[in-house]
């Protein structure tokens, strides 16, 4: 389904998302080890795999100007204008961001791990149960916390917000230095 809405997507806007590109990549991925290989522990393995190295993806993202979970959120903004001028003048949403980010980091390679244990030390159908509930359950956890603390940040600059004469708007709430953006006379 989601390859589906990632293809509708695309030909509506002519665009890929980051999120986007990585739905397509764990697609090709899955479809490669189940033409190589019949085995149900490693076909177990294999989504787990995908999910611990989009997780260290996450990790290594933590070193680059933009993280990817600010990516995502940026690309699934409804302005993504706004979103951009609040991560270039707010300082508190680029470290929530980088926190969101090492936290889904952690949560995905945990997950992972634990998954990947389990389905060799454990009865095949208890750890497709075991992974079948892990899986959502820190999948809807982490989009809870992103989206709670993303509403928190929108609210923080929400106050006054931004407006075509004023570059920062949320200095008031630490989110911005207004020497930065003052014009220079």
């Amino acid at each position: 389904m989601s390859l589906i809405v990632l293809v509708v997507t695309f030909l509506r806007t002519r665009e890929l998302t980051f999120l986007g590109s990585l739905v397509l990549v764990r697609f090709a991925l899955g479809i490669a080890v189940a033409v190589v290989t019949g085995d149900p522990r490693l076909e177990l393995v294999k989504d787990l795999v995908i999910t611990g190295v989009i997780g260290v993806m996450l990790a290594i993202s933590l070193g680059w100007r933009r993280p990817i979970i600010a990516r995502i959120r940026r690309d699934i903004s409804e302005n993504p204008d706004v979103f951009d001028r609040t991560w270039s003048y707010g300082k508190a949403f680029r470290i929530m961001h980088r926190r969101l980010t090492a936290l889904w980091a952690i949560i995905l390679v945990v997950e992972a791990g634990t998954g990947i244990l389990a389905a060799y030390t454990i009865p095949l159908t208890a750890a497709v149960v075991l992974t079948t509930i892990v899986s959502p359950v820190a999948t809807l956890g982490l989009i809870g916390v992103t989206q709670y603390w993303g509403l928190r940040a929108n609210t923080a600059t929400a106050a006054p917000m931004w407006t075509k004469d004023s570059r920062c708007a949320a200095a008031a709430n630490q989110m911005c230095d207004l020497r930065e953006t003052s014009p220079r006379l």
